[in-house]
């Protein structure tokens, strides 16, 4: 696998633990099961996905001041 495939794999990955813990957030009715979901999925997966995220666009040889990234983030 080359390293492209590598990094949209652990994206993708870090996608599906944000959105477990988002899910694990809202749903349990225990404030003690909504904390431990945002600490041990919501916050890691938030964090590789941007890591992810830079390491994709470092590979692409782009930078993260492109205008239309500014753009779409306007």
């Amino acid at each position: 696998m080359t390293a492209w495939s590598v990094v949209r794999t652990a994206k993708f990955v870090g996608l599906a633990l944000y959105f477990m813990g988002l899910a694990g957030s809202v749903i349990p009715w225990r404030r003690a099961e909504r904390l431990r979901s945002v600490y041990w999925l919501l916050v890691p997966g938030f964090v590789v996905v941007y890591g992810a995220g830079w390491v994709l666009m470092r590979l692409s040889g782009r930078t993260l001041l492109a205008p239309w990234l500014a753009a779409s983030a306007v």
